[in-house]
């Protein structure tokens, strides 16, 4: 019996037969108290490719010119079908795409270039995405606060090789961040969004940069789960919750923000939306309430979704915060 049977015969025999319906109820829910679902690495940190088509779809749903669609395009074309470093220039900004050596692969990256350099900032990735799809963003805020921005791609986004793992990559930003020292001599801030959150943190807080931003932020991964469950089992499900088990690879679940945010001792600003249904938003509040540090900031975006942080009002504040920043 196909379980939408089981529930039309349950509700026929609620008045008549109690006895008989309990029994029911006892054999569905030790059929649910056998249900788990494995949460992999891979599902939380998938690989981030370059889709030319899927950018032609989203570029072509915003508002801008026609001639500045072009253009986007054709230096994303650029980007795929090339390895030139001089991508293009936009609002005086250069942008250019280089290559790291790590262990046998080659993992790429991009600077954010303004005509004058007065910061230098790092900036981590969301989960799956690539930095085309922030480069509009990116750009201004290179030009409006001065700052040469780095942004890594991680194993098997882009073009970089390999394939993502949160192990390899806490080393990669390590990595990345000593090559980007060298260079500039001092990175002023780092910023991470969703995914990223979690590798700006760390790297934040282990190599005391002063200015920390967390942009639609994970806390951590019990409570991720748990946010999952009900995610799971919404609407009538919710009878089920208690039977439903989720589990994931033990060491997914020592990864926590919660813990990391306790050690950051410089100036911290927390973005995230009110109705984030990717990572809601008791996560930054979370890390707001468990942050020692005297310098911090959190602002909710009402109503706002998981790219909120990316809005238009909401990166100027952004924006703003950099240029003000300790």
């Amino acid at each position: 019996m196909k379980p939408n049977q089981i529930y039309r015969h349950l509700n026929s025999l609620i008045t008549n037969n109690y006895k008989l319906v309990s029994c029911y109820v006892l054999i569905i829910l030790s059929v649910v108290s056998c249900k788990t679902i494995e949460i992999v690495e891979s599902s939380v940190f998938k690989e981030g490719k370059y889709n030319y088509e899927r950018m032609v779809r989203v570029i072509k749903r915003t508002d801008y010119s026609e001639a500045k669609k072009d253009s986007l395009l054709n230096s994303y074309k650029s980007i795929i079908d090339t390895n030139n470093e001089l991508i293009y220039t936009a609002e005086k900004v250069l942008v250019w795409r280089k290559f790291l050596k790590r262990d046998t692969l080659n993992l790429e990256y991009f600077v954010f270039e303004p005509p004058k350099t007065e910061k230098v900032g790092l900036f981590f990735l969301g989960n799956t995405s690539t930095v085309t799809n922030f480069s509009n963003e990116l750009i201004d805020l290179a030009k409006q606060t001065n700052s040469k921005i780095y942004v890594l791609n991680y194993r098997g986004y882009g073009k970089s090789e390999g394939t993502p793992s949160f192990k390899t990559q806490f080393n990669d930003n390590e990595y990345f961040l000593d090559e980007v020292t060298r260079n500039e001599g001092k990175v002023h801030f780092v910023m991470g969004y969703s995914l990223g959150s979690v590798f700006a943190t760390k790297l934040g807080t282990e190599n005391n940069i002063p200015n920390l931003y967390l942009l639609s932020p994970f806390s951590n991964a019990k409570t991720l789960l748990a946010y999952q469950k009900k995610v799971f089992t919404r609407g009538p499900k919710i009878l089920f919750r208690p039977f439903l088990k989720l589990k994931t690879e033990e060491h997914l679940l020592s990864i926590s923000n919660t813990e990391e945010i306790k050690k950051f001792k410089g100036n911290l600003v927390i973005m995230q939306g009110t109705s984030d249904h990717v990572l809601p938003y008791s996560m930054g509040v979370n890390l707001y309430e468990n942050a020692v540090t005297t310098s911090k900031k959190i602002f909710p975006i009402k109503n706002g979704e998981h790219n909120a942080p990316f809005q238009k009002e909401n990166w100027k504040f952004i924006i703003d915060e950099v240029k003000t920043q300790i």
